[in-house]
């Protein structure tokens, strides 16, 4: 009888075991769990919340909350205790734009998942927003999660045509330190961040939905199917003002500690020239067209030769944008005699009066036909000219554009 006592209790035991579910069977771990939150960097008072997720990624239930404790947006969550070891990081509140180099006017969510039994420090940012939903789909399909977190990492970078090997996960990138990828975040960031327009309602909620959009597309395959998110993202880089956002990350940080900015430009020249995809800007503004040479294209300080034919030129914007608008200013100054520049055409809202001010302005909204305009210019002796022109078509707009021409 206490052989099958014994029997009986060692089979009950058996039945709870097998009943349990694995995580049951998890020893819980305590972490001290740190890092930044980029867009550029959230402000301090941002939302902070640590979810546990388990093998598939999915929620367990278990949550933590914190904040944003400094300018540099940084969090710090001590007494996490956790059975599984992947970890989702979520982050709301309001960022530092790099591009405009001030706060912004509403709020944003990002979201990063990384593997905590590897490190303790992990960053949230644009890059680790866009894998999320792209990883969750690799490791449904049976990928281990390191290998899902590389294969994501690296089919974002060739969606922006920078086919470099991917030696870090997103994660570990940091908009405020040296290195190639960290310079490949600080351009992939400021592009999109190039595009918010937050004094329009609409404009900052298509801003959202462009994001969105973006991470929905990239979870099926790693590419970006909708031809006209991509085209639109990049596009930025032929508008984008990268003295100006290193600038404004140098008054963020320090000059000691921020990427270059040969390394940058280097990294948004490439974007330019990728070849897959269409350059609206390039589109409206093309660097020459019969015969002529657009001024508006030309890099500041660009010395005008006497044997070259110069002109204003724009195009039609494309058909995927029902809205657009286009100014332009020309500012005729520090010249003796400003009739030594010439442009004139019916478009120009204001036609340059010599003896006062002399410029010639218009919004090419209207004026603008599906020839486009080509505006020949005529310089005699010698000048130099100011440039001012915008462009918006739909969520892809500039901020004005200066540059200066020189004649001799």
């Amino acid at each position: 009888m206490k052989l099958l006592k014994q029997l009986a209790s060692i089979l009950l035991i058996l039945t709870f075991i097998l009943s349990c579910n694995k995580n049951d069977l998890e020893v819980e771990k305590e972490y001290s769990i740190s890092g930044y939150a980029q867009k550029g960097p959230f402000i301090i008072g941002s939302n902070v919340t640590i979810s546990e997720l388990n093998e598939a990624l999915i929620p367990t239930g278990k949550v933590y909350f914190s904040t944003i404790i400094s300018e540099d947006g940084y969090f710090e969550v001590p007494g996490v205790k956790l059975t599984s070891k992947y970890v989702q990081v979520q982050v709301i509140g309001k960022f530092f734009n790099e591009v405009y180099g001030s706060a912004s006017r509403n709020e944003l969510t990002l979201h990063s998942i990384f593997d905590i039994s590897s490190k303790e420090n992990a960053n949230v940012n644009l890059l680790t927003h866009f894998e999320v939903e792209r990883l969750k789909k690799l490791v449904g399909e049976g990928l281990d999660f390191e290998t899902a977190k590389k294969q994501s990492y690296l089919e974002l970078k060739q969606a922006y045509g920078l086919n470099t090997d991917a030696q870090v996960n997103t994660e570990s990138l940091d908009l405020s330190a040296k290195g190639v990828d960290n310079t490949i975040l600080l351009a992939i960031s400021s592009l999109f961040g190039h595009i918010i327009n937050e004094y329009s309602p609409n404009s900052y909620a298509e801003w959202l939905s462009l994001l969105t959009n973006f991470k929905t597309d990239f979870s099926d395959n790693g590419v970006i199917d909708d031809k006209i998110i991509t085209n639109t993202v990049l596009s930025v880089s032929s508008v984008l003002d990268v003295e100006a956002t290193i600038r404004n990350m140098q008054n963020k940080y320090t000059e000691a500690v921020i990427g270059n900015l040969s390394e940058y430009e280097s990294l948004i020249k490439q974007i330019q020239n990728n070849e897959n995809y269409t350059n609206y800007i390039k589109e409206v503004y093309p660097a020459e067209k019969d015969g002529y040479i657009n001024i508006l294209t030309l890099p500041n300080n660009t010395v005008l030769a006497k044997d070259k034919n110069y002109a204003v030129i724009v195009n039609k914007p494309s058909d995927d944008f029902k809205e657009w608008g286009i100014g332009i200013m020309i500012d005729v100054d520090d010249i003796e005699d400003r009739t030594n520049f010439s442009a004139p055409s019916s478009v120009w809202n204001h036609q340059p009066d010599y003896a006062e001010m002399g410029n010639y302005h218009a919004d090419l909204s209207s004026a603008v036909n599906n020839q486009g305009l080509l505006i020949p210019i005529s310089l005699s002796g010698s000048g130099k000219s100011r440039l001012h022109y915008t462009v918006g078509m739909g969520l892809l707009h500039s901020a004005p554009i200066d540059k200066t021409i020189i004649w001799e």
